[in-house]
């Protein structure tokens, strides 16, 4: 009996080109584009948050880094999470623990929500192992970029060798004689 081609499931590696992106969520979201012969990530990444009042969408990592969040509206509200492909990742309500950024201690709440999603990837740890809450620099936050790439990279190859493990037990388990 031939072997048939093993190849990755159709949802784990697109090329950035061609991922779908849903017309309905904002226009103005951030689209994050891997380097030239690199693939996206197969899993989604918080990357942008939508201010309840006025609908306008800013990085998670000001968010998470930022002392004070501001947005044009001048009284900014946690609405929504997207991923890096701009499909929605979280969605809140209504929900008065994170409807007025102005307040430190909805502030506190909203970077505990968006760590505990797995926006905890955008922030640098400190020697102590406390996250740092202060803006980095454009350097460092290429660095951040070109690390979460280069993380990327590996799942999807992880991701891809999973996958071809999963159908060679499968075929084997198939043409198993009873």
């Amino acid at each position: 009996m031939s072997q048939q081609p093993i190849n990755p499931l159709p949802h784990q590696l697109h090329p950035p080109s061609q991922i779908d992106i849903n017309p309905s969520l904002p226009t103005n979201a951030e689209q994050r584009k891997a380097p030239s012969g690199e693939l996206a990530l197969a899993f989604p990444v918080p990357t942008t948050w939508l201010c309840g009042n006025c609908d306008t969408t800013h990085p998670v990592l000001s968010l998470l880094t930022q002392p004070h969040t501001e947005c044009t509206c001048g009284t900014p509200s946690l609405r929504a999470v997207y991923d890096q492909t701009g499909r929605l990742y979280l969605y809140w309500r209504d929900d008065p623990t994170v409807a007025d950024l102005r307040q430190m201690e909805q502030v506190r709440i909203a970077r505990e929500r968006m760590v505990t999603a797995g926006a905890g990837i955008w922030l640098q740890e400190k020697h102590d192992g406390t996250p740092s809450m202060a803006m980095p620099s454009p350097q460092e936050t290429s660095e951040a970029h070109s690390l979460v790439w280069r993380i990327e990279k590996r799942l999807g190859s992880w991701l891809k060798d999973g996958s071809r493990f999963v159908h060679e037990w499968e075929g084997r388990i198939r043409h198993q004689p009873s």
